[in-house]
Formats: structure tokens, C-alpha cells, sequence
């Protein structure tokens, strides 16, 4: 103990001693991690990102709102009407042919089996 006491004196009178580097050269990335400029980047991106997903969130859910809206107006007029929709003019003129012709197909074979 009394010599690792001594070396502790010995190293602790010698401090002063040592002199201090001055012209100590500091890149531009250490300057700019020491300063607060991250933490003030940090602050101003959560913010933001914050306030976007929130505004998004209210987006989505309107959309779902608009969604689930036109689903139930789709089955109340199925409800109402007791028949499905007519998809076939909602997609076009080449839906409605196929259906035609389908149907044709269905009377053909109906008339072919009377």
C-alpha cells in the first residue's frame, strides 16, 4: 500500500508538468458532433415527423370512412333492389358483351335441353 501510495504521489506532482497541446487540429465531423446541432436536428425531425404521421393517420382514416361508407351504400341498394349490382356497366361495353354472350350460351343449351 505505501508504494502504490508513492507512485500515486509521484504521478499526481508530475501533472503539471505536462503541457496542454494547443494547436490540436479537429476535423469538421468532430466539431459538428460536439456542437448541439444534432440535437437540434434530432428536435426539428421528430417534430416533423410527428406532425406528418399524425396528418397521415387523419388521412387514412378518412379514407376508411369513405370507404366503409360506399360499401354500405352498395349493400343497402343490394338489399333494397333484392338483386346484385350490374357490374357490367360499371367496367364497360366489353363486360356487357361477354354477358350477352354468355347468356346466349345459357338460352342455347336451356333450348337445346327442352
Amino acid at each position: 500500500m505505501l508504494a502504490l501510495g508513492t507512485i500515486l504521489y509521484l504521478f499526481v506532482r508530475a501533472l503539471p508538468r505536462i503541457e496542454k497541446e494547443e494547436n490540436v487540429k479537429v476535423g469538421f465531423i468532430e466539431r459538428w458532433i460536439t456542437s448541439d446541432l444534432p440535437e437540434r436536428f434530432d428536435f426539428t425531425l421528430n417534430n416533423f415527423l410527428v406532425k406528418f404521421l399524425r396528418r397521415l393517420k387523419v388521412l387514412v382514416l378518412r379514407i376508411d370512412n369513405l370507404v366503409g361508407n360506399r360499401l354500405k351504400r352498395m349493400n343497402l341498394i343490394e338489399k333494397q333492389n333484392g338483386a346484385k349490382p350490374d357490374w357490367s356497366e360499371i367496367t364497360g361495353n366489353g363486360a356487357k358483351e361477354e354477358v350477352a354472350k354468355s347468356e346466349e350460351k345459357v338460352d342455347n343449351n336451356d333450348q337445346n335441353v327442352q
